[in-house]
């Protein structure tokens, strides 16, 4: 069968979903450093080129990735593509029962993650505090 697509079919080891203003105090470090140690890395300055389509995109990374790291903050919550993200994440999770979302807590409390998702509070994290890729 002939693939008429325009995007290439790539796989990912893991989908980036983050707030944009949360990029340069962590995310794009965080991208870079998976990046370097050998991750197929789904990070929107890394695969997005101009003309695309977001919803395509974000919807094929999320469905061609392993797993989604979530970098829950107070700009993350405060956005409606962040959560469509999620929402598509979790979607993911309950069709093939498997715990694909890795969350990490950049300036943001357990508190305020459970205000905002109790089933996301649940989830074990790491928080940015801790230095996630030690050289």
């Amino acid at each position: 069968m002939v693939n008429f697509s325009c995007e290439p079919q790539d796989k990912y080891d893991c989908f980036i979903s983050h707030a944009c203003e949360d990029k340069d105090s962590f995310v794009r470090e965080l991208a870079l450093s998976l990046q370097d140690r050998g991750f197929k890395v789904w990070y929107d300055e890394f695969t997005l080129r101009l003309g695309n389509s977001l919803c395509h995109s974000i919807d094929r990374g999320i469905s061609n990735s392993t797993c989604g790291i979530v970098v829950l903050s107070k700009n993350f919550f405060n956005k409606q593509w962040t959560k469509e993200e999620l929402n598509r994440l979790s979607a993911k999770k309950n069709s093939t029962g498997k715990d694909i979302i890795l969350p990490i807590w950049h300036n943001i409390t357990q508190k305020e993650v459970y205000h905002h998702s109790p089933m996301l509070a649940d989830l074990y994290a790491v928080k940015t505090k801790v230095r996630l890729m030690q050289n």
